[in-house]
């Protein structure tokens, strides 16, 4: 995983994943590469379709199919059931045993993007925790990529690449950003404007930070026909 922190130092070489129910495209999952696999409920459906048992199940079982349900019970796969009714969704349990589990230093969140606009706005902010762990990590569907903007980061891509600034306070102060067709100097972002919404990468890399305040930074990787995409 190349995605680096402000401190500069590389994230951990094996990142945990955590796979939620949302759309997931274009999202080969090898087992090797990942320091575990953690579903939450019917995020579980991404590994078996492609033959990849997780490590452990975590949710409310409301978005598993049955047949699902019992081929992770024939493999003997560990299950967390928790309540219908509880004060978190299955996906922020699933983060919080990632981190409790204290495996990877780096998590991806995928499938937690698409469908219903409220699971997919409560899965990005879910990277605050992570955060606050002092874990690194993003959200996707596949393509698109959806990381916290903290204090710095560094995001590999290609030029055409769309990427995008989208302020969770009401201001953020001191934003720079380099390796975009439009860069960034000491900026203030405001929560009420577009300003920073589809630049472009103009290298393999492009740098963000900032002084204070909290953004998310979207990347939509370019298709082979030169546009962006997001499905």
């Amino acid at each position: 995983m190349k995605v680096q922190t402000s401190a500069g130092s590389a994230a951990h070489i094996r990142p945990g994943l955590v796979l939620l129910a949302g759309p997931l495209a274009e999202f080969p999952i090898r087992p090797a590469e990942w320091a575990f696999i953690v579903a939450a409920d019917g995020g579980a459906r991404h590994a078996l379709a492609q033959g990849v048992l997780p490590d452990h199940v975590i949710g409310d079982f409301d978005s598993m199919a049955p047949e699902d349900e019992r081929r992770l019970a024939a493999a003997g796969v560990p299950v967390t059931r928790l309540p219908r009714e509880k004060d978190l969704t299955d996906g922020e349990a699933a983060v919080r045993w990632a981190i409790e589990g204290g495996a990877a230093d780096f998590v991806v969140i995928a499938g937690g993007l698409g469908g219903r606009f409220d699971h997919a706005l409560g899965s990005v902010i879910l990277l605050e925790q992570l955060s606050r762990a002092g874990l690194g990590g993003y959200v996707t569907d596949g393509r698109q990529r959806v990381y916290l903007l903290r204090n710095g980061l560094q995001i590999p891509g290609k030029p055409g690449d769309q990427v995008s600034i989208i302020p969770l306070t009401s201001a953020v102060s001191g934003v720079t950003v380099r390796g975009v067709r439009w860069p960034l100097r000491d900026a203030t972002l405001l929560a009420s404007s577009t300003l920073t919404v589809s630049n472009e990468f103009v290298a393999g890399t492009a740098s963000f930070s900032l002084r204070s305040g909290r953004a998310v930074v979207v990347h939509v990787p370019r298709l082979d026909g030169g546009r962006a995409s997001v499905g």
